[in-house]
């Protein structure tokens, strides 16, 4: 029986599992080098084969490559289509000056379109969307080949948080540049905040509100029962209709808000008339 000689160069011909994924299922040949073995020439299954600084999963079992066809002289080989000339997938982020930007969201009708920019890079991709109230846990929601996705059903004042993972035709993928929040707010007639509750210190909640007109304002936050003043801020440059406002739960002398129920009080000055507003949120460790 003739043996297979030591590091022994030769060429056959493989469809790769990654030339398996593209559109026009082409195939490439490529020069192999293999370690010695006890298998012969003429056994049609040369499980002893391992592929030498190739890119290739290919055709393996056991870590060593199977059912080589034929062997060819080096002068044969064809490398076209063998190797990828594209890289992974962009991490994609939110797309700028969408709603998917704002952490709390005006939506009366409980819906949120995520967006976010194109992870294209050279070949098709698709978009495995994870998303749910756990960021540490977060499940799929589902695969789109745009880059948004509709999100239904969600409920008022709750931190949703979402991230993207972008997967090309070649099976490789890249994570979203970070995973992304926001919270819903129903139909805006007062003032309001989510999440709520939420942790004083270590988590923010976000206040969003209607200012009559350009104008100014006066955030005051009290504990109650005793409506103790614990938090006093002004409020510039508001915009007219829709503003928000970022708290992170200090009080007036920068120490977090003890747990409890608070009431804010929005004193609003705006240029087509002075409005009061109330809301009550709980502070919880």
């Amino acid at each position: 029986m003739r043996r297979i000689r030591p590091f022994l160069w030769g060429v056959f011909s493989l469809v790769a599992a990654s030339v398996l994924r593209d559109p026009a299922r082409a195939s490439c040949s490529f020069v192999y080098q293999f370690d010695e073995g006890s298998l012969t020439m003429s056994n049609p299954k040369l499980q002893a084969l391992t592929l030498v600084g190739s890119p290739f999963t290919g055709r393996s079992m056991n870590n060593r490559f199977i059912n080589v066809l034929g062997y060819l002289p080096t002068s044969s080989a064809n490398y076209t289509n063998c190797f990828l000339v594209t890289g992974r997938p962009l991490a994609v982020q939110i797309t700028p000056g969408s709603r998917s930007g704002s952490l709390l969201v005006n939506a009366p009708d409980q819906k949120m379109t995520l967006a976010w920019t194109d992870g294209t890079n050279g070949v098709p991709v698709e978009y495995n969307v994870y998303l749910g109230a756990d960021p540490t846990n977060l499940p799929l929601a589902g695969t789109v080949s745009q880059n948004t996705f509709p999100a239904q059903n969600l409920a008022f004042g709750k931190n949703y948080y979402w991230k993207i993972d972008s997967v090309d035709i070649y099976g490789r993928d890249t994570w979203s540049l970070g995973t992304f929040s926001f919270s819903l707010a129903p139909s805006l007639s007062h003032l309001y905040c989510a999440p709520n509750p939420f942790r004083a210190g270590t988590q923010f909640t976000t206040f969003i509100f209607n200012s009559p007109g350009p104008g100014s304002a006066r955030m005051k936050i009290f504990s109650l029962p005793h409506a103790d003043l614990v938090f006093d801020q002004p409020l510039d440059s508001l915009t007219d209709g829709t503003n928000l406002w970022t708290y992170n739960g200090l009080d007036g002398r920068g120490q977090p808000l003890y747990n409890g129920v608070y009431m804010a009080v929005l004193e609003l000055q705006g240029s087509q008339r002075n409005e009061l507003q109330r809301f009550k949120f709980l502070v919880i460790k």
